[in-house]
């Protein structure tokens, strides 16, 4: 990556049939811990008193026009 971000702790990639086209989806984990704002304290994934928190982010992977355009429409809804 552009060191931007924390990297995922853990990577799918799945395929979803989207009224019958096949769209693959890449997911990446995120410890919620590491990346956290300011706020309570979480527990880390490795804490062993605690239950982890985890962030998910889920989108198209890309391979076609069309799920670039979906990927870049979810850019502006969350904007």
């Amino acid at each position: 990556g552009l060191g931007l971000a924390p990297r995922p702790f853990d990577r799918h990639d799945w395929t979803v049939d989207r009224c019958g086209t096949e769209v693959r989806y890449i997911i990446d984990y995120y410890d919620a811990s590491a990346s956290r704002e300011a706020g309570g304290p979480l527990p880390s994934l490795h804490d062993p008193d605690g239950v982890p928190t985890i962030l998910m982010d889920v989108r198209p992977a890309g391979d076609t026009p069309g799920e670039l355009l979906d990927r870049a429409r979810m850019v502006l809804q969350k904007g």
